[in-house]
């Protein structure tokens, strides 16, 4: 994936979708997005910007919207890992799920 523009931090003024997770990114919540000018424009939480830099460079062209968990490289729906873990772990303290 070529990149022209980008990865820059931006404000969003509409509610968006994040590519990397499909969660909704909020009105006023802070996203990445980077473009090649073109023909695609991607736009994620910056959490998911985070894990898909730590994909191998051949693998991050890859990515389907919605295909991971948000902020790590669990697949979507199925995460498993530390990350996961710790936001279990808020949900209980703060008196959540």
């Amino acid at each position: 994936m070529t990149c022209i523009s980008g990865p820059r931090t931006h404000t969003a003024r509409t509610a968006k979708t994040c590519h990397w997770c499909g969660e909704q990114i909020e009105q006023g919540q802070l996203f990445v997005q980077w473009t090649d000018g073109k023909f695609w424009v991607i736009k994620v939480h910056p959490e998911c910007h985070d894990a898909w830099q730590k994909l191998p460079p051949d693998e991050q062209h890859e990515v389907y919207q919605g295909e991971f968990s948000r902020g790590c490289k669990c697949e979507h729906g199925l995460c498993k890992c530390s990350r996961q873990q710790q936001t279990d772990t808020d949900n209980t303290t703060k008196g959540g799920a």
